[in-house]
Parts: structure tokens; sequence; C-alpha cells
């Protein structure tokens, strides 16, 4: 039903029965209820004597909104669920993530994530639980290197640490006529009693990190004579040079072989190089250098401290 236009009343006009059907009945039918068609729908002022019919509510009877505010249904929200936004310009509820989203890991939208969620994710994939890998309290073992042991503690309190740099090694045959001239000769190493990280080779060490490092040397010399003036034994790195003069020449009355052992704590930085070098000064080079397979006479050694 359409709305009339209501005429200007003039004096003498009669108000007969049409007149006032299509005037106040059907302009009243047609101004307010007609013009309503659906739930929900309201009329507001849009100027003056002007109306228009809005609807409050969207398909899911959720109340619109133009400017700011959320759009959701509460009766729909479960644990976990997260207000977040879905669009430009839209927010709205997005699910907790699954165990499969949390393994696939390519699911983009913000989810609330728990640790259970996370746990079961890690478990599925096969690794270590990044929370708990490197610390294992009930084995006593604080985990590293790769996964293999870092440092282990043992039930009575002792320390391992199987990757610390460490070894030991020693001279197994003599090197004859090696110095004595002020030849500089390089202590052979050729046997390792151990060599833990596998930082020695060819009578050198090598820091695997920067750090501090003990070193102990002994080198057993003989062929020595009162003629010589200086024996020097050294710890050659690549910083600087550690030394040990233990005579300033052989004085008279001392045997031809001489123990000149030497240690330190010596500055390294990864990747430097450390061997153990003698020079006797005043002789012809017939100095050797003798062995001790069974009973180490010439031996080096070192460990990584801090």
């Amino acid at each position: 039903m359409a709305y009339t236009a209501v005429p200007t009343i003039t004096t003498g006009d009669i108000a007969t029965a049409a007149w006032g059907n299509t005037y106040i009945k059907d302009n009243f039918a047609a101004g307010v209820p007609d013009i309503i068609t659906a739930d929900s729908e309201v009329i507001i002022g849009t100027g003056a004597n002007a109306v228009e019919v809005v609807a409050i509510l969207d398909s899911s009877n959720r109340l619109k909104h133009e400017y700011g505010g959320l759009e959701f249904n509460a009766s729909g929200v479960t644990t976990g669920d997260t207000i977040v936004g879905q669009s430009s310009g839209v927010m709205g509820l997005e699910t907790a993530m699954t165990q499969g989203q949390a393994q696939a890991g390519t699911d983009t939208q913000v989810r609330g994530v728990t640790a259970l969620r996370l746990k079961e994710a890690i478990s599925a994939l096969g690794v270590a639980n990044p929370m708990t890998a490197n610390l294992d309290l009930a084995a006593n073992l604080l985990v590293g290197n790769g996964g293999s042991t870092g440092i282990a503690i043992s039930a009575a309190g002792e320390v391992s640490m199987a990757a610390q740099p460490a070894f030991a090694a020693l001279n197994s045959s003599d090197d004859n006529n090696v110095t004595g001239n002020g030849t500089v000769a390089t202590v052979d190493y050729d046997t390792e009693i151990f060599d833990q990280n596998a930082d020695f080779a060819s009578d050198t060490f090598t820091a695997p990190i920067t750090g501090r490092y003990r070193l102990g040397a002994s080198v057993l010399l003989n062929g020595l004579t009162t003629g010589s003036t200086d024996i020097r034994v050294r710890f050659t790195t690549s910083n600087r040079l550690w030394t040990v003069r233990p005579f300033m020449g052989l004085p008279d009355g001392v045997g031809t072989s001489l123990s000149t052992p030497i240690s330190a704590l010596v500055d390294m930085d990864a990747t430097d190089t450390v061997t153990v070098t003698v020079v006797v000064v005043g002789m012809a080079d017939t100095v050797d250098i003798l062995e001790g397979a069974t009973d180490p006479n010439t031996w080096f050694t070192g460990n990584l401290v801090a």
C-alpha cells in the first residue's frame, strides 16, 4: 500500500469516509506497519518530515554497527578462542590452534596456542622438546654439543665434560741432532694418549674456541756440553712465545742430559695453534730429544680452563 499525500484542507471541506480511509487509515498503514518488511527493522528520521527503514541486526541476528565495536556470537565462544583481526577493518573470533596446525607450521592466522599443543606437535615430529632438551635432572645431564652429553654430573657430584678440549701426547722415539747451534726444533709428539674433542694433530694443538688454556710440557735433552750458552723451551702460540730458560748455558759438573719442564696458562683465540719448541745455542747441532713410550720423558698436555 502506497502513501497518499494529504491535500490542504480549506474552509467548507467535508471529511467523507473515503477521505478518512485514504488520508488517515491507509496513510497510517503505509507510513508505519506496511513499510516494515522484516524482523529487526526500525524507522528512523532522516530529515525534516522524512523517515527511513533500517535493519539493526544482520542475517545471523547479530547487532550491526557502523563504526568500531566487534561482531561475533558470544554463544559460540569456546576455550582457547581468540579475538583477532580477520581482514582489513574486520575483527572476529578464531578457534584455538589444533595439533595438526601446530605440527604443519603453515597456518598464518593468529590463534590461541597452548603448551599442550606445542608438546603434542613436538612429540609428533620426533624432535627434542626445546623447553626441556637442555636439562635432564633425572639423568643428571646437561645436554649440549648437538645432542651428545655436554656436562654429566654423577650421583656423588663429580662433573665430567665429554667434549671439553683436553689432550696428552708423548714422543715415542728419540729425535737425534735436532739443535745445539741455535736451530729451533719443534718437538715431535707422535703418540696421543688421549685427545678429547680431536684438537691435537701433527705435534700441534689447535684451539677450537677462544679461551684460557692450561698447557704443560717436558722435554728431555741429551748430548749437552758445557759449551752451550743458552737453552730455551717454548710454547709457540699464535699470540706470543712463552719461554722457560732453565740454564743460560750448562754449568760444569752437570750431566749431558737435562729435563726441561714448562707450564703456563695461555690466551688463545679460536683456530690459534701451539707447539713446543726447543733451542740450544753454543754447540753443534748434536743435541737429541729423548723418548719415553711407557714412562714419558718428553710429553705435552693441555686443556681448556675458561
